[in-house]
């Protein structure tokens, strides 16, 4: 086992306890706007204390909008995207083509079940071409 390990858990678990009166101290203390700082204090009354972003980050920004690599909060402050690899914005924010394609998908078909349907056939060849799969 790595030295310190134990201890260093027990630090991040330390951080997943709160109170009302620690988010709002948290909150208060954060570099963040009126409007974000609002919406911050809102959510964690609101939201589970259980969420990620309260064990990792003393207060994470509330972002209205992104764009490309950046985000912006509530307060228009621009952040690097530095999560964009995660879940499915590693194309960035709102790239034109992608939010063209999804509108016009939308308004065709937004979810069918597991059964097969036009877009679904044609990504499913695709992929086997290029990835030089048989059967």
């Amino acid at each position: 086992m790595v030295p310190g390990f134990r201890e260093n858990v027990g630090k991040k678990r330390g951080r997943m306890k709160f109170s009302n009166k620690l988010l709002n101290d948290r909150i208060s203390n954060a570099p963040f706007g009126d409007k974000t700082k609002e919406l911050a204090r809102k959510w964690s009354e609101y939201e589970s204390f259980g969420g990620v972003g309260w064990g990792v980050f003393e207060v994470t920004p509330v972002i209205e909008r992104g764009e490309g690599a950046y985000l912006y909060d509530a307060d228009g402050k621009s952040y690097l995207d530095l999560l964009s690899g995660f879940a499915v914005s590693a194309l960035g924010e709102c790239n034109k083509e992608i939010t063209t394609i999804i509108c016009e998908q939308a308004g065709k078909l937004v979810h069918f079940f597991d059964f097969p349907h036009v877009e679904r056939v044609k990504l499913s060849e695709k992929l086997i071409k290029n990835s030089r799969m048989n059967g």
